[in-house]
């Protein structure tokens, strides 16, 4: 299918003045305004083809002015054709982009904060306890019903996990994994009579050590195997 035409050559009989290469937007516009009649002629643009009067012609035709034609008379001054508007091509001026909103200084604000953040959560959850000095602390003990965990660090920074307690009174030291206290606490826990538990942590612990006991106890909580717990800091050497 051929392309259709975007100019044309405009024979305007009344005024006998030939137009070359007019744009068929100012075409449609010469025909709504009456200023091209229905006898006025026409032909694609540049092409020695036969002329069409623009009563004729398909694309013109449902155009043209349906009042009392205006057309041009003989040697009357003719108005400049309008301009073709052309939106990709016109020219940008310094001013144009003051408007712009410069995203560069933003995103290094956002990249900073984002830094700033993860840091400090990392240097937080590496950190000790921190918790005020404690005076005239003594061992812990418990009745028959209660159990009490004990989480020591070593000079030489090993973890060690005790397990006393319990109704037959059990005494289980120097455990050295997590894994190992809970399957030695799980093995000795009544379903039918949840426990109490203390939990004594050593105060340079790192929080992330103190969160792995919390998350399992609240398992164990959650099994329905202990009723309550409460943690503090143990500050005996």
């Amino acid at each position: 299918m051929a392309a259709k035409t975007s100019a044309f050559d405009v024979w305007l009989i009344a005024a006998d003045t030939v137009y070359k290469g007019v744009p068929f937007s100012v075409v449609l516009g010469w025909a709504e305004q009456g200023r091209l009649a229905g006898t006025d002629k026409l032909r694609p643009a540049g092409q020695d083809v036969p002329w069409v009067t623009a009563a004729n012609h398909p694309r013109i035709a449902p155009y043209l002015f349906s009042g009392k034609p205006q057309p041009i008379p003989a040697g009357a001054a003719v108005p400049p054709l309008d301009p073709l508007a052309n939106d990709t091509d016109f020219a940008r001026t310094p001013h144009d982009d003051d408007d712009d909103v410069d995203m560069i200084p933003l995103i290094d604000i956002s990249l900073v904060l984002l830094i700033f953040f993860m840091m400090t959560a990392t240097v937080s959850s590496m950190s000790p306890v921190d918790v005020p000095s404690l005076q005239n602390t003594g061992k812990l003990t418990g009745g028959k019903e209660v159990w009490v965990v004990q989480v020591d660090k070593t000079p030489n920074g090993d973890i060690l996990y005790s397990l006393t307690g319990g109704p037959d009174d059990v005494s289980e030291t120097k455990l050295d994994s997590l894994d190992k206290l809970v399957g030695k606490f799980n093995a000795r826990l009544d379903p039918n009579k949840p426990a109490e538990v203390r939990v004594a942590f050593h105060k340079k612990l790192q929080r992330r050590q103190l969160k792995e006991v919390i998350r399992e106890l609240d398992k164990l909580r959650a099994a329905g195997l202990i009723a309550t717990y409460a943690a503090e800091v143990s500050e005996q050497k």
